[in-house]
């Protein structure tokens, strides 16, 4: 595989961007979601928007290339995101089999436009969702939440068709589904061509820092 305390709130509307610059606020127990999230990638190239401690990494398969993205810029390999300003990293979408977004569209305020915009960036999507029906109390903090139904019903709409669904905690669910409007299919080779400078020994020096912090 290659590598590319508690914050302010939010203003409605934005991403709070102070508390997920601060590396103590990830989970550790964030890393098993991310585990199982990986059975349902293969040796694909991958970007993980809302990579944070780029948990995912850990458990790709041999072949595979790992682009991370964010709203903080943990290395140089780390493109800026920001799904709530629909700012995406371009360059990696267009390089990628694969978006992978875990622990991200709970605190999107337009997630139904985001997913959108991926249907025609991305061939396929990775998701983890909280299900409205069975996480409770659902946090004052994130957007209001949606059932699993109700999730399938808007990654449909959107352009997807689910292929996969896993269970994450009994609470989570975890889906991979294909889009029906990706046409850029050319553009990938020449995307990757143009992705150079990704460096696997400051990736591994960033996940053993991060590690001792929490």
């Amino acid at each position: 595989m290659k590598f590319l305390y508690k914050g302010s709130k939010k203003s409605i509307g934005q991403s709070n961007q102070d508390y997920w610059k601060d590396i103590r606020n990830f989970n550790p127990k964030w890393r098993n979601r991310a585990r199982l999230a990986a059975r349902m990638l293969g040796s694909e190239w991958i970007c993980d928007i809302g990579c944070g401690r780029q948990d995912l990494s850990r458990y790709l398969q041999p072949g595979a290339v790992y682009l991370p993205s964010d709203l903080a810029a943990w290395g140089p390999e780390v493109m800026i995101c920001d799904l709530n300003k629909r700012e995406y990293p371009e360059r990696y979408l267009t390089a990628a089999d694969c978006a992978v977004f875990l622990g991200v569209f709970e605190r999107i305020v337009d997630m139904r436009g985001v997913l959108a915009d991926m249907s025609v960036r991305v061939e396929h999507l990775c998701i983890s969702y909280s299900d409205a029906d069975r996480f409770k109390p659902w946090p004052a903090e994130w957007e209001p939440g949606l059932t699993r139904v109700e999730l399938i019903q808007a990654i449909e709409t959107a352009g997807f068709t689910p292929e996969q669904e896993l269970l994450f905690e009994n609470k989570q669910v975890i889906l991979r589904a294909r889009s029906n409007r990706f046409t850029a299919h050319d553009q990938r080779a020449e995307a990757r061509r143009q992705i150079v400078g990704i460096s696997v020994p400051l990736s591994v020096r960033f996940a053993r820092r991060i590690n001792r912090i929490i």
